[in-house]
């Protein structure tokens, strides 16, 4: 029984395709129109979805929520996953643009579900955060409890409570950020209280 040669094997979700010698051109065709499709995907708000969180609900680890200026009237939860969500700004000086300005109890932004370094909150402004007495949740700006996300490039303000409020075991990187004009305008964690950038 004659054999033919084999010259490239590719594994592909499990199943393992073998390609006769002189196919090579054909298995580099199929890697690459494959490959892009298991990659990272960009999820554009308002043109995919009308909302951060709807972005963020349909983002995957890895994924990037890329917010066009505007103001957008919603609180946010990472609810566990490590996705970026930008405006794209590198300076919090960027950041006027794109609000995020809190309508309901709590804070504007939470991360509470052991979001990772991977989590990363970048170029926005954070306002309008706030709690009744009744509810019982924390006010503020942006809420970190047991993760560890990176928040950058942000102006965090005119927010009722802390404008960052850290604590249960929290080790998150806050870097760049403007923090001013909160009724508590503080970093707080672990019984610290650090001065923000004023």
């Amino acid at each position: 029984m004659r054999r033919t040669p084999v010259a490239a094997v590719l594994v592909l979700q499990g199943r393992k395709l073998s390609f006769p010698a002189g196919s090579i051109a054909l298995v580099l065709m199929l890697t690459a129109s494959i490959l892009p499709a298991f990659g990272q995907t960009t999820i554009h708000v308002p043109a995919d979805v009308p909302t951060i969180q709807a972005g963020i609900d349909a983002a995957k680890n890895g994924d990037t929520v890329l917010v066009s200026p505007g103001t957008y009237n919603e609180n946010i939860d990472f609810k566990g996953k490590a996705i970026t969500v930008t405006s794209g700004a590198t300076a919090y000086s960027a950041a006027t643009g794109t609000v995020i300005n809190g309508t309901s109890d709590g804070p504007v932004v939470t991360f509470q579900s052991n979001e990772p370094s991977a989590a990363v909150l970048n170029g926005f402004t954070v306002q309008n955060g706030h709690a009744s007495q009744a509810s019982g949740r924390n006010g503020g700006g942006v809420s970190i409890s047991a993760s560890s996300p990176t928040v950058s490039n942000n102006i965090i303000s005119n927010n009722v409570g802390c404008g960052i409020l850290v604590f249960g075991s929290a080790s998150p990187l806050i870097e760049q950020n403007n923090i001013r004009h909160n009724l508590s305008s503080v970093i707080a964690g672990q019984g610290d209280l650090v001065k923000p950038h004023s």
